[in-house]
Parts: structure tokens; C-alpha cells; sequence
């Protein structure tokens, strides 16, 4: 999920200095709006120590009327707080309609660091993420919009802001805690991923930020604060339900860092591909002899080379051994159940291997940008799709999820070449074309999925496509690999 985030996005100070009077004005013009709107919106700040979260809410405080505003912070608890329920501080912290609230951590903070302390276990933490859920979940029903961020750095990062803070503060409190946040740096992150994963819907939807950069992060949380209050004003006085829009563009530009002139010499491909193959037909029947199943996925740009590369995985194992799935629009049945509910009729038994061409993220693809799906709908797939594929590797098979990716000119130069082989044309239709219109909403698309369901269980193959050779023996190495490490 984080890695995703790790791109060392910048922006100067400079722009951000001419982009901020518009921004401000925008920003300043929503939150008077918002004062009549049914529901309050609560923002909730969570992250790495030394991401600057105390810093961008003392900039945020100087641009927007504070009269509106509470600042909620949960660190010492007081003696009412500590007599009653868990939940009632924070019940006692909701703002009234109309208002909003910044809270620091709030219900997460403390799971999580008992979580990284080893104070409890990880289905105790996950029943405590649940209820959090069911409660952020409570609010939104009855018209609160909740926004929260999760300001990410890298490790090395993270380590140099702590150090910054030591020399700073030297030793002491501050120092302690420091140097404590720089040795749980994994445990910290593995605990938000895996909280993340169980609160993020669409009635209450997690950004992460990259937080490196100073300006970069506060641009982003200005746009997207002041986006959602514009969406949630517009459809209100639409007369539509309000949710937290799915609409807003937060999502990392994960596709736009794929290194596309990668490339494999004819020859070089040739020994590679054999070798490979070699390698993947003694893995295919380990799998078998160990009882084991794997289901691998592939997604992408049309003309992206999916079938290019499943057909070289199927030559190298015995055809009876695996199964190609090519998933279309849902027939009569299977829209008359769960969107999920063909995959999981789908799973293969013990020792076999299944490939889908297309899956389950049609969902957040297709669906989300040809309006077959409500942002609603589409919104809360994200976490269920982690739930399915979840369930899946801890039932242990083994799962591998691969997008395809090429610039829109080698696309066009492949449908090209469609259109000219007899035997190609049956692959290239007017939708196509219609599609490749839409190339934005689906690379929007795209980067959100890709940074919302790429989790430790189950990361994203992110494959450079562009030269076909290169593509699939990348393909052929992962797959080998990850066999190779599950067997």
C-alpha cells in the first residue's frame, strides 16, 4: 500500500505561492458554504511522527475562519474519560452540523500503538479497527462526511526528520520518543496498513500523502479538503444523498514512474523465454504434488499485452494444469449475485492453477468510469477487494497481480497493426477506440486501485509494456519467483 506513495513527489514553493491565492479563496468560499450543510465534517490527522502534521494544521488554521473550527487532540486521558466507555470522548468531540473538526489520531492512535508495543494481538486489533468502522460508518448515515489522511515517509525519511528532531530537542521526552519511532519504523507501518485496509470505505475514505515534501503535502490536503467540501455542497443542493465523493482525485501518480523504454533484444528473449519456461513447467507440478493453487490476474491498457503474456505462462506449464479465465460483462446470473460472486465460484481446487484475463477489479475500472457503477458502489469496493484477497493467500494460495502497462502512442500503434492481420482484427473493435478517449479517467482510475489494493498479502506486478519481449519475461520471472517463494 505505502510503496505506492514513495515517489518523491515535489512541489516548489514558488508555485505553490501563485497556486495558493485561488486555492485559498476556494477554500475560504466552501467553508462559509458549508455552515448550512446537514452533517459535520471531521477530519481526522494520523501519520509518522516527524510528517509535519502540527505544522500543516497551524498553516491550515492561518488561511480558514476559525470560529467554526475544533482542534481535538487525544493524548492524556482524563479522569470522566477514563470512567466511561472508550467511545465517548470521541462521541463528545463530534462537531455540530455545519461545523468541522481536525483530530489527531483520534480512534486509531491507540490500537495501533498497542498493536506495534505488542500490548495486544492482531484479531483484537482488528475487532477494534471494526468498531471504528461501524462507528465512522454511524456518523456518515446520519450526514457526517469524515476525511482523513495518513501522511506517509519513507524510511530513510522518516530517519532523517528524527534526527533533525534529536539535534533539535536533544535529550529528553521529545528525544525518547524520537529514537523509539525510528526503531518501530516497520511495526508502525504494518499496523496502519493493515487498520488502514479494515477502515477505508467510501463513507469514510483514507488519503495518503506523501509528506517529504512540505509544500507538496500541504497543496494536497488543501485540494482535497477543499474538494470534498465543494462536492458534498453540490450534491446536497442536487437534492442527492450526501457521501464523501469517490470522485476525488487523491490517488498517488503510481503509472506515470513505470520506466516504459525498457527492452529485450530479440536473442536475449529467446534463451530467456526457454529457460523460463523450463523453470515454470517444474514449479507447475510442484504446486500439484504440494496441494497447492494459485490464481494470477492480469489488467491494463487495451492492446496492453495481457494475452501476449498469459499465452508464453500456459506454453510453459501442462495444459492440464491450468485454466484461462477471459472475463466479460457479468451475464444474467451472475449480475443477479455479488459482484464478487463469480470469482469466488471460480477458485481453484488443490494443485491447479487459474489465469484471469480481466477479474474482479472491473469493478473499480470499467464499472467506475462507464458509470455501470454508483461512486458509491465502486467506493467501497476497494476494502472488499482486500478482504477477498485476503481470505484467498490466507487460505494459502498463492496470488499474483499483474497491470500491464504502455503509453497511449505504442496503443495506437498496436490497434493500427490490428486493423492491418487478418488474424488481429477480431481483437480491435470501435469500443476500443472509445476506451482510448477516455485515457485519463481510466489511468485516474488505475492509480487509485493500484495505491488503495496493493498490500503486503498481495502487491501489484507493475510491468512496463511497451516492448513486448521485455514485458513478458518480466512477467515470467515474477510468476517463477513467487512460486519459488511460496513453495
Amino acid at each position: 500500500m505505502f510503496e505506492a506513495v514513495e515517489l518523491g513527489q515535489k512541489v516548489s514553493k514558488k508555485t505553490f505561492e501563485k497556486e495558493l491565492p485561488e486555492l485559498r479563496t476556494r477554500l475560504i468560499r466552501a467553508q462559509n458554504a458549508f455552515q448550512s450543510y446537514k452533517g459535520p465534517l471531521m477530519v481526522i490527522f494520523h501519520g509518522l511522527d516527524g510528517a509535519g502534521k502540527g505544522e500543516l494544521m497551524n498553516y491550515i488554521g492561518g488561511l480558514m475562519d476559525l470560529r467554526d473550527i475544533e482542534i481535538n487532540t487525544f493524548w492524556k486521558e482524563t479522569e470522566a474519560e477514563s470512567k466511561r466507555p472508550p467511545f465517548w470522548k470521541y462521541w463528545m468531540s463530534i462537531p455540530q452540523r455545519g461545523h468541522i473538526s481536525f483530530s489527531f489520531g483520534a480512534w486509531y492512535t491507540g490500537p495501533m500503538l498497542s498493536l506495534v508495543k505488542n500490548e495486544t494481538d492482531i484479531p483484537v486489533f482488528e475487532r477494534q479497527m471494526k468498531r471504528a468502522a461501524r462507528f465512522e460508518e454511524t456518523l456518515a448515515n446520519d450526514g457526517a462526511i469524515i476525511l482523513k489522511f495518513w501522511f506517509h515517509l519513507s524510511k530513510k525519511s522518516a530517519k532523517g526528520k528524527l534526527d533533525v528532531l534529536k539535534k533539535k530537542y536533544g535529550k529528553g521526552d521529545i528525544y525518547d520518543r524520537a529514537m523509539w519511532h525510528r526503531e518501530k519504523y516497520d511495526a508502525i507501518v504494518n499496523a496502519a496498513e493493515r487498520g488502514i485496509r479494515i477502515t477505508d470505505s467510501a463513507s469514510s475514505r483514507w488519503h495518503l500523502v506523501e509528506a517529504d515534501d512540505k509544500w507538496h503535502r500541504t497543496k494536497k490536503v488543501l485540494e482535497i479538503l477543499t474538494g470534498t467540501m465543494e462536492a458534498a455542497l453540490k450534491k446536497e443542493e442536487a437534492g442527492v444523498s450526501a457521501q464523501p465523493p469517490g470522485n476525488i482525485n487523491s490517488a498517488p501518480p503510481v503509472l506515470s514512474r513505470i520506466d516504459l523504454s525498457n527492452s529485450l533484444d530479440k536473442g536475449e528473449y529467446k534463451k530467456s523465454l526457454a529457460k523460463h519456461q523450463e523453470r515454470l513447467n517444474t514449479l507447475a507440478w510442484e504446486v500439484y504434488n504440494q496441494g497447492k493453487s494459485v490464481i494470477a490476474m492480469f489488467e491494463g491498457w487495451d492492446a496492453g499485452g495481457k494475452g501476449g503474456a498469459i499465452r508464453r505462462l500456459v506454453q510453459g506449464m501442462d495444459i492440464r494444469l491450468v485454466s484461462v479465465h477471459s472475463v466479460a460483462a457479468p451475464t444474467r446470473e451472475e449480475i443477479a449475485h455479488h459482484y464478487l460472486w463469480r470469482f469466488w465460484r471460480d477458485i481453484p481446487r488443490e494443485g491447479f492453477i487459474s489465469i484471469y484475463d480481466r477479474s474482479w477489479y472491473g469493478r473499480v475500472l470499467v464499472e467506475r468510469v462507464e458509470g455501470f457503477a454508483s461512486p458509491q458502489e465502486w467506493g467501497r469496493s476497494y476494502e472488499e477487494i482486500n478482504d477477498f484477497e485476503e481470505q484467498l493467500t490466507e487460505s494459502g494460495i498463492i496470488l499474483l497481480k499483474f497491470w500491464m502497462h504502455i503509453s497511449p502512442e505504442e496503443q495506437l500503434k498496436r490497434f493500427k497493426q490490428r486493423e492491418e492481420l487478418p488474424w488481429k482484427q477480431y481483437k480491435i473493435t470501435e469500443e476500443d477506440y472509445r476506451n482510448r478517449e477516455k485515457w485519463e479517467l481510466y489511468e485516474d482510475a488505475a492509480n487509485e486501485m493500484i495505491a488503495r489494493t496493493s498490500t503486503g498479502f498481495s502487491p501489484w506486478t507493475l510491468v512496463a509494456g511497451d516492448d513486448k519481449r521485455y514485458a513478458r519475461i518480466k512477467v515470467m520471472e515474477t510468476f517463477c519467483e513467487k512460486l519459488e517463494g511460496s513453495l
